[in-house]
Formats: C-alpha cells, structure tokens, sequence
C-alpha cells in the first residue's frame, strides 16, 4: 500500500501520450498503464486490516490547502532501470509529505529515510535505442486537492492501483 497524489485525466492522458512517443520511437520496457499514474507520498508496503485502518487514518488527519502542481522534466534511475518524468518544485508538495510522513510515523509506521524525490514513473526495465535521447516532459499546471490510500495488487497478471 502507498499514499499518493492521483492525476486527473487529462494529465493521465498527457503521460500515456508521452510513453507512446517513446515506444514509437524504439524505447521498450513495463510501460506504466494510464490508469496506474500517480505521485507517491509515502511507500507503506503490506498492511494487515488494522494498519490500513491507521494508514487511512492518517490521510484523514493530513491537511492541506489545495495547490498547483506542474509535471515537467524526465529523468532516469538508472540502478532501477526506471524512466520517470519529473515534478517542478514546489513548496507546498513539500510540506504535504513531510506532514503526512509525521503522521505516519507518529501511528507507528516505518518510513524510508531518503530524501522525498517526487517523480511520475513512467517505464520500469528502460531499454533505449542508441543515441536516443527521451522527449522533453511538460504538461499543463493542474490542482492537488486530495490524497488518497493505495492497494497494489496484480488482477489477470496485470498490475493494478485502487
């Protein structure tokens, strides 16, 4: 399970527009589905019933002002082999993770320590044709006014977000 900042869907549609641009021109790889696109807050990993019963808790009790988001840039992980598009800086995204990480940890959860990297992953297993370099990202200005809990789950072998 995760937290995370779902998309709506014209930018949904924006970012599977961008990853067929890049399997059109040669990129392969576990393409993100449009539907799966979203900004994760905190990781959670497995939960039992009562720890997602805490989880959505927390995300209750995490309050915010509603801000303007902007999805702009790309990157690689490459250790992962994980092609993300990237997320302008934004003050007010900060202060949302920091205060849901509080939250959380305060319920008793143990988060990662890493500085938070907010990006939209947009292919796992990355393979680029030579001399390729990905697309520039950018899409339109869009509001953040909710966060939501998220099971991960694989239905019919296909990985899938509710």
């Amino acid at each position: 399970m995760f937290i995370a900042v779902n998309f709506p869907k014209e930018i949904k549609a924006g970012l599977a527009d961008i990853c067929q641009s890049l399997t059109a021109s040669g990129a392969r790889g576990n393409f993100t589905e449009k539907e799966n696109f979203h900004l994760t807050l905190a990781f959670l990993g497995e939960l039992n019933e009562e720890e997602a019963k805490k989880a959505k808790a927390a995300v209750d009790k995490t309050e915010f002002s509603p801000f303007p988001l902007t999805i702009q840039g790309s990157g690689e992980f490459k250790h992962a082999g994980v092609l993300w598009a990237g997320v302008k800086a934004n003050p007010a995204l900060a202060a949302l993770q920091s205060g849901l990480s509080q939250t959380l940890r305060k319920s008793g959860f143990d988060l990662e320590r890493r500085a938070f990297s907010p990006h939209i992953t947009l292919c796992r297993g990355i393979k680029f044709p030579a001399g390729f370099l990905p697309p520039p990202v950018s899409l339109p200005q869009f509001s953040v006014d909710g966060i939501e809990l998220m099971k991960s789950e694989r239905v019919g072998g296909k990985l899938t977000y509710t």
